[in-house]
């Protein structure tokens, strides 16, 4: 029996050896996993930070380009407009000019008429 007990333990002896080793090695496994996924980590948040201020100076440049774009388009708006209203100006003046012709013609044919027909009444 006592041959049984020596057995037992020695297995049990080797199967701590076997675990402690396995620990060991499992441990020392881990760490360098942890340290390698840190690195890459650590890698892929650089790259990610490089990348972030590469689209924020795109961004930037881009509303830029955007306000220069839309300067430019107001400037050309206000340009139009500007015509628009040297044009309209310049045909109210012609218009003014056409209608003050017009009346002064009826006013002098109206006057015209008048000194005929009061012509007329002293004939009479």
């Amino acid at each position: 029996h006592r041959v049984e007990v020596r057995v037992y333990v020695q297995k049990v002896k080797h199967l701590e050896y076997e675990h402690k080793n396995a620990l060991g090695r499992i441990t020392s496994e881990t760490k360098t996993t942890l340290f390698e996924e840190g690195d890459t980590h650590t890698d892929q948040e650089n790259e990610l930070r490089a990348a972030k201020r590469a689209l924020t100076m795109e961004l930037k440049e881009n509303e830029l380009v955007n306000a220069k774009e839309i300067k430019s388009m107001r400037q050309a708006q206000e340009k139009n407009l500007q015509k628009l209203r040297e044009e309209f100006d310049k045909q109210l003046q012609q218009l003014r000019e056409k209608h003050q012709g017009r009346v002064e013609q009826l006013k002098a044919s109206l006057e015209l008429r008048r000194k005929v027909e009061i012509h007329e009444i002293e004939e009479r």
